[in-house]
């Protein structure tokens, strides 16, 4: 649905999809790295 939502209105919302995916990546990229401490701590 949002990929949707904002393919259709990207020419106006250009920045702020590129704000939402900047702060997604970051959220994956810190849960990725805690997961992976986490198993290196485990073993």
């Amino acid at each position: 649905m949002m990929l949707l939502l904002g393919l259709c209105s990207w020419r106006s919302r250009r920045r702020e999809l590129l704000r939402v995916w900047a702060s997604i990546g970051e959220m994956v990229e810190r849960r990725i790295v805690r997961a992976s401490a986490d198993l290196k701590s485990r073993l």
